[in-house]
């Protein structure tokens, strides 16, 4: 895993260092983080290779496999939470996925007009930070309240094994280390924080609200279905 971050970090700063140094302007200037250095810095890159119709088609070929698998992925545990929350759905499983995906696909068809990339950077970004402070709460309950060592004892039980050294090295994790790092990046950012915008654009105040309900929505989630299930214990 660790080779394949460093091959990847090798691949895109290269991408960067080669557009920068093919326009004359620093690295940091080329591209934003984003969906930019997908659709904008690699096809460039692509391009100036030999043969770069046969690049470009593997190239965009390989992030609808990404997509498609990644989609598949996180659907398919969505649609079980709910299976297992609405047992009569078993039987109706098919005609869920058909209605969940119906639905799924219109309410991404906006993204596909002119203003789609402003409404989708607005969409990665806010859900991209309502998932940092969820993983957060989850590091604070499991870690702190449940017991970092209950939580170890559930793991081996489902059978696996973990040495001695890797246990601490988890738990250190959990409990410090990951909780810290979060907390300072969350920090950072709220220091930094400028009003929504995306390039030149800046938001305006109901897409800025709209923004905010997108951030609140995981935790209204979460916090539903926990009181579901807890009123459905016995």
């Amino acid at each position: 895993m660790i080779l394949i971050w460093i091959f990847t970090g090798l691949v895109v700063f290269g991408t960067l260092g080669f557009i920068a140094n093919k326009k004359g302007m620093a690295i940091d200037k080329v591209v934003d983080a984003g969906p930019g250095l997908a659709f904008i810095v690699y096809p460039e890159a692509v391009s100036a290779m030999a043969v770069s119709p046969l690049f470009s088609f593997m190239f965009f070929f390989m992030l609808t496999l990404l997509a498609i698998s990644s989609v598949c992925g996180s659907w398919e545990a969505m649609i079980s939470a709910v299976m297992d929350e609405i047992p009569y759905l078993k039987t109706k499983r098919v005609w869920v996925m058909i209605a969940s995906c119906t639905f799924a696909f219109l309410m991404g068809v906006p993204m596909c007009f002119d203003s789609g990339w402003f409404l989708f950077n607005m969409m990665d970004t806010r859900t991209a930070n309502s998932i940092v402070i969820m993983a957060f709460l989850e590091l604070i309950v499991i870690s702190w309240f449940y017991g970092v060592n209950k939580f170890m004892d559930h793991i081996e039980e489902m059978g696996m094994w973990i040495p001695t050294p890797l246990k601490y090295f988890w738990k250190t994790c959990w409990v410090i280390v990951s909780p810290a790092i979060i907390i300072f990046i969350t920090i950072t950012s709220w220091l930094d924080k400028e009003p929504d915008h995306f390039l030149d654009y800046e938001y305006p105040p109901y897409a800025q609200f709209l923004g905010k309900v997108f951030f609140c929505h995981y935790f209204f989630l979460n916090y539903r279905y926990s009181i579901v299930k807890n009123k459905r214990r016995p």
